[in-house]
């Protein structure tokens, strides 16, 4: 028995295994060649981007511990596996984001795909399911916490977009690195027996030294927190939630329909669609003026930035 609108449990389910499948499970299990230099591209440029030490596995575990979930109970007509998963959607929906904003920082092939992520775990999964929250089993006195919750990853995402903003101009080699390996690996021109390593390029094809040494370099000078600090205040702020909607069950008597609606309809329903704009246009803009790295210089190729 489906809970909830069925579109939205049909596609909720269907994106929430589409990520699993095609973003994180590759990175536990690297056998899968043709998506190495997804895992690369986290570990060199997402994580130093962000500023998190062993961002492919850091990335891998979260979306993974988010997606089952919603994948296992979106559909059980159960009110704590409804919070659950819509807790879930409400964290999914900005933390893609700043997955498609990494991407068109480093001019990454199709930014739109966490693009469409976002909207659909947005709009057909937390706000649907909040304003249709009696076929979901939704408790409509949980909207309060989810909104907070909600608004509170927004700004851990506002504030990540701008360190990856700071950044990204310190990533110059790095970023024209990854881009060879994955048109290398594309065209053929390479094979990849480690996700995390350089990948063995054919006779002729490989980056010249002096560019790797470069990317080596700047990953060196980018300062990055280990993953489980990250993870050590992402647990405390679950705990903090937890205790959050355990008191708003208590206490339901003092929350008005008024504070529900204006959670639902004035902050989370804007704030959705607000962000998918702003991200939308932003993938949009043309990409920046190519510059060259290394040109002129004794023994190395020209390589067109951003070509």
């Amino acid at each position: 028995m489906i809970s909830g609108p069925f579109v939205s449990t049909i596609f909720c389910v269907l994106f929430a295994a589409l990520v699993f499948l095609t973003d994180s499970i590759h990175l536990f299990f690297p056998v899968v060649e043709s998506r190495r230099y997804h895992a690369s591209m986290l570990m060199k440029l997402f994580g130093p981007l962000m500023g998190i030490k062993h961002m492919d596995r850091f990335h891998a575990w979260l979306t993974t511990v988010m997606t089952i979930p919603i994948i296992a109970g979106i559909w059980h007509r159960n009110q704590a596996w409804s919070l659950l998963t819509v807790t879930l959607l409400a964290t999914l929906q900005p933390y893609f984001l700043l997955v498609a904003y990494y991407m068109k920082s480093c001019d990454l092939r199709n930014p739109s795909i966490p693009l469409m992520y976002s909207a659909i775990f947005g709009i057909l999964g937390l706000v649907w399911r909040e304003i249709d929250y009696t076929s979901s089993y939704f408790n409509i006195y949980d909207i309060p916490m989810i909104t907070i919750w909600h608004s509170f990853i927004s700004f851990v995402v506002l504030f990540f977009t701008r360190r990856i903003k700071s950044r990204v101009p310190l990533l110059n080699a790095s970023i024209q690195v990854e881009k060879i390996k994955e048109n290398s690996l594309r065209k053929g021109e390479c094979t990849w027996p480690n996700a995390n390593e350089m990948p063995v390029f054919n006779e002729g094809k490989e980056p010249y030294p002096i560019l790797v040494e470069t990317a080596i370099s700047e990953q060196e000078q980018i300062s990055v927190s280990e993953s489980k600090t990250i993870i050590s205040i992402l647990f405390l702020c679950s705990a903090l939630f937890m205790f959050g909607t355990s008191q708003s069950q208590n206490h339901r008597e003092m929350i008005d329909d008024r504070v529900i609606n204006i959670c639902l309809y004035c902050i989370t329903l804007p704030l959705v669609f607000i962000e998918l704009t702003l991200i939308a246009l932003i993938i949009n803009l043309p990409e920046r003026e190519e510059t060259e790295l290394f040109d002129n210089i004794e023994g190395a190729r020209s390589f067109d930035h951003y070509a």
